[in-house]
């Protein structure tokens, strides 16, 4: 909307903001109307004078204008990314609490980076630093010689061979020399026919084992 003498528009030339401060002679404004055609305001330029704008001056107007609806939903984007974000680190809170009650922690071998992945409770379990980083070679060699370490090597190899998921009760050695009965869980993921991860939980039941 474009009024280039608002004293000769019989519409504003008796309104307050004409007739006396802040003299507005001269406007021009341009909607705020966001993506889903919500009007959310106007951009406005005033003066005390007549004035007509240039094609480019209406034209920087409207940029303008773009640029403040593009801020707006960029905040409306980020608080909303704030509450969910909130809503996620209270589960995860959660989730870790109850991970620590249960004694058990998460992992992921992700085979397409050869690269294996320890949650917090797995390296708890198994007593190594929180800086720990373990290789599939060392995560095996935890398992104690013999039946447990066979019997992991094989799950493994079958998990990524033919999907086979697992579920096994079998004995480690931690960091610290100790001997401990856990539960380990692992499930296969494939894409185009190839094994790309094997994640899951390990679980320390070893003061169930002993009753």
């Amino acid at each position: 909307m474009i009024v280039p003498d608002s004293r000769k528009d019989k519409r504003f030339a008796d309104n307050p903001l004409v007739t006396d401060t802040p003299n507005v002679i001269f406007y021009a404004g341009i909607p705020l109307v966001n993506s889903e055609g919500l009007a959310l305001g106007t951009i406005c330029i005033i003066d005390n004078k007549p004035r007509k704008l240039k094609k480019w001056q209406l034209d920087s107007l409207k940029v303008i204008s773009n640029q403040v609806v593009q801020m707006f939903e960029i905040r409306r984007k980020n608080l909303h990314l704030d509450d969910k974000l909130k809503v996620f680190e209270r589960a995860l809170e959660i989730f870790t609490l109850t991970n620590k009650i249960a004694k058990v922690g998460g992992w992921e071998f992700d085979m397409v980076n050869d690269k294996v992945t320890w949650a917090v409770g797995t390296k708890e379990i198994h007593e190594v630093p929180y800086d720990y980083e373990p290789d599939l070679k060392k995560a095996i060699d935890f398992y104690k010689d013999g039946n447990s370490k066979e019997t992991i090597t094989q799950m493994v190899k079958q998990a990524e061979e033919l999907g086979i998921s697992f579920d096994a009760e079998l004995e480690i050695i931690t960091a610290k020399g100790n001997e401990k009965w856990v539960r380990a869980k692992g499930e296969a993921e494939f894409v185009d026919g190839k094994c790309t991860r094997i994640y899951g939980i390990v679980q320390d039941i070893h003061a169930e084992k002993l009753k």
